[in-house]
């Protein structure tokens, strides 16, 4: 047996005394319960130190679903039966609200157990809430107790409170702010649509929307993007409808590559804005059919040789990293797709490939976010079909589950 390393940990979850322990390659978290929640991390180099962003990696980690059966006297506790005590001390309510977040569920769940209504302003109004639980990354200077200046602001008018984040301090802006769907909410988008609430037409525009999901808020989130919006493509975008035109695309990704193909086609000129989906869907589509058939070879002499980052998950028989710029190239021609596009944003780390063989054939994108850490991107078929969801779900699991580069290397 290989001699273990000084600092080296047996990645797993361990409770005790209340505590949820995580134990990773080269870092132990240890998160304190509800109603008193506090997180403190180590690393071989460092001793002990409070942290946020390490906690909120564990609990986005977390279903926070209760296991519906106990860990069984033939088979090892999965990693939810072992947090589940921990999850239970969390009152169901703020589960509920937390489970719809992808990102600072950690600083969310503080801000219910801190802030005397708290979890009822979350409720009312999770745009608002959300930036007030990540209060540091919107008010300057920054506060030495974020969560004591969130309980004197807590009972003030909403407008107030957006005041004080740096939002406009008007009605309408506290009715968008309402509107947006948790999955939506992250800092960085937050911090863009702050700048885009200056623009008082597209502010206009959001406050006639019945909601801002996802790709609305991503799409006024991108300055490079905006000039290509008309109020009808944010509408459709908004709609539930939007990804039945768009094959179960995410219409700012499409959009985005739309834009990206016409600046590697020269002389394919696409419309300065978009109208309607439908309108961006086909153009997407055109332009994408003509990289494959003029570009894209000229695109594998163009990166002959480039080596591209080593994959952030090791993937499986059915899930195959693309390791090479070639091989991203040819999976767009053999899928009949525009990811022969995506070899800058494989290089610049912000997204990784994968192709899927079977059960049926697709090409499976992870994305990586501001914190470091991968999540799931998209999943498309041949010509973008779309993947049953799922199936969709099963691989993005299938892959997180999969061994990690750094602890491959760090095993060795």
């Amino acid at each position: 047996m290989a001699k273990r390393l000084p600092g080296v940990w047996r990645p797993g979850f361990s409770y005790k005394d209340g505590k949820l322990y995580r134990f990773e390659l080269r870092r132990i978290v240890v998160l304190a319960p509800w109603p008193d929640p506090r997180a403190w991390y180590r690393t071989p180099a460092r001793n002990w130190q409070p942290t946020r962003r390490h906690a909120d990696g564990v609990l986005c980690d977390l279903s926070l679903a209760l296991p519906s059966t106990p860990p069984g006297p033939d088979r090892p506790a999965s990693d939810q039966q072992i947090a589940a005590g921990y999850v239970a001390a969390i009152p169901e309510a703020v589960r509920h609200e937390l489970v719809t977040l992808r990102e600072r569920r950690w600083q969310v769940m503080n801000l219910c157990a801190r802030v005397p209504n708290g979890l009822e302003l979350y409720r009312c109004n999770p745009g608002l809430a959300f930036c007030l639980a990540n209060n540091w990354g919107f008010h300057r200077p920054v506060v030495a107790q974020p969560y004591r200046a969130a309980r004197s602001l807590v009972r003030r008018k909403q407008r107030e409170i957006a005041r004080w984040l740096g939002f406009p301090a008007t009605d309408a802006a506290v009715r968008i702010l309402a509107k947006i769907e948790p999955p939506a909410l992250t800092v960085k988008a937050m911090v863009f649509l702050r700048q885009a609430l200056a623009d008082v037409q597209l502010a206009r525009v959001l406050g006639h929307l019945e909601v801002v999901n996802d790709d609305v808020l991503q799409m006024v989130s991108r300055k490079w993007l905006r000039p290509r919006l008309t109020p009808q493509l944010l509408v459709e975008a908004s709609c539930d409808a939007a990804r039945e035109i768009t094959r179960g695309a995410s219409a700012v990704r499409m959009l985005e590559d739309t834009l990206v193909l016409a600046q590697r086609l020269a002389g394919h000129e696409v419309p300065r804005q978009f109208t309607r989906l439908v309108q961006l869907r086909d153009v997407h589509d055109r332009l994408a059919l003509i990289y494959n058939e003029e570009v894209a070879e000229l695109d594998l002499r163009r990166y002959d040789g480039v080596t591209l980052p080593p994959p952030p998950f090791l993937g499986t028989a059915d899930i195959v990293p693309l390791e090479s710029a070639a091989s991203v190239i040819h999976e767009g021609l053999a899928m009949n797709h525009c990811v022969g596009t995506y070899v800058d944003r494989v290089l610049n780390g912000s997204v990784f490939l994968y192709r899927v063989p079977r059960p049926v054939p697709a090409t499976l994108a992870i994305t990586r976010g501001l914190d470091g850490r991968w999540g799931p991107g998209e999943l498309r078929g041949p010509r973008n079909a779309p993947i049953e969801e799922g199936l969709a779900t099963c691989l993005f699991r299938d892959l997180f589950d999969s061994p990690t580069t750094d602890r491959v290397s760090g095993s060795a």
